[in-house]
C-alpha cells in the first residue's frame, strides 16, 4: 500500500531579498536526506523572460537579478516527498504552500520550517490585502446612492464632502485595480531600483485614502 498526503495552505503576505531566499532554499533542502537525492528548482518570471534554476548554486552563480519579480515557484523534491512555494494563478494573488508525503508528521514540520521564513519576513499591508478592495470601492462609489435611498428626503451633499468624497473613490478604485503591483502578495526584491512612487505608490496612496476618509467623517459630523 502506498499512502500519499497532501497538505496546501494560504501562506501570508511576505517579501524576501536575496539572502532570505536563499535561507528559504536551504531550509527547504534541508528536510530531505541527502541518500534520497534531493533536488530544488527556482522558476522566475519576467517581465520579457522566464529563468529556471535546478540547484541553488546554479542560481546564487547567477548575477543578473534586478528589481522585484512577483511570479516565482521554489520546489524541493526527494523521493515521493517534495514542498513547494509558489505565487498565486492567474485569478488569484495569494501566495501557496503545497506539500507531499507518506507522513502527516512530515508535513507538518515542513510546513513550519518553510512558515518560520515567511513570518519572519512579513510585510505591513497583510492585513489590508485580505479586505474585499473592489467591493470596499463598490460601496464607496454608489455610497451617495444609497443614502439617498435609505433616506426619506434627500439630504444635500456640502462641496467639501463631494470632493473628499470623490478623492476616496479614486485612491481606492487605483488601489483596487493595481493592487497586485502596489501591494503584492508575495515579491523577491534583488535591487531596489525603483522609482520613489513606485517603491512607496501602495503607503502613499493608502494614507491618503486614510486621509480622505477621515476628512470625509468630519465634513459630514461637523457642526453647521
Amino acid at each position: 500500500m502506498k499512502r500519499e498526503i497532501l497538505r496546501e495552505i494560504r501562506l501570508p503576505a511576505f517579501s524576501l531579498g536575496r539572502g532570505e531566499l536563499e535561507l528559504l532554499c536551504k531550509r527547504m533542502e534541508s528536510l530531505f536526506d541527502p541518500s534520497e537525492g534531493s533536488r530544488l528548482t527556482i522558476n522566475l518570471s519576467l517581465p520579457s523572460e522566464k529563468l529556471r534554476f535546478d540547484s541553488l548554486e546554479e542560481f546564487t552563480s547567477y548575477d543578473d537579478l534586478r528589481g522585484r519579480v512577483l511570479d516565482f515557484s521554489i520546489k524541493a523534491a526527494g523521493g515521493d516527498r517534495s514542498v513547494t512555494v509558489k505565487t498565486g494563478g492567474l485569478f488569484s494573488n495569494v501566495p501557496t504552500l503545497r506539500t507531499e508525503a507518506e507522513s502527516e508528521v512530515w508535513c507538518a514540520g515542513a510546513i513550519e520550517a518553510v512558515m518560520s521564513i515567511v513570518r519572519a519576513n512579513s510585510v505591513w499591508y497583510g492585513w489590508f490585502i485580505r479586505l474585499p478592495l473592489t467591493l470596499i470601492f463598490l460601496l464607496l462609489a454608489l455610497s451617495p446612492a444609497i443614502i439617498n435611498w435609505v433616506t426619506p428626503k434627500a439630504l444635500p451633499m456640502p462641496v467639501e464632502l463631494s470632493v473628499t468624497w470623490f478623492c476616496v473613490v479614486i485612491v481606492f478604485g487605483y488601489i483596487s485595480v493595481f493592487n497586485e503591483k502596489l501591494l503584492p502578495a508575495a515579491s523577491i526584491v534583488f535591487t531596489q531600483d525603483l522609482s520613489f512612487v513606485r517603491r512607496f505608490g501602495s503607503e502613499l496612496g493608502l494614507a491618503l485614502g486614510i486621509v480622505s476618509f477621515l476628512f470625509a467623517i468630519y465634513t459630514w459630523l461637523k457642526p453647521v
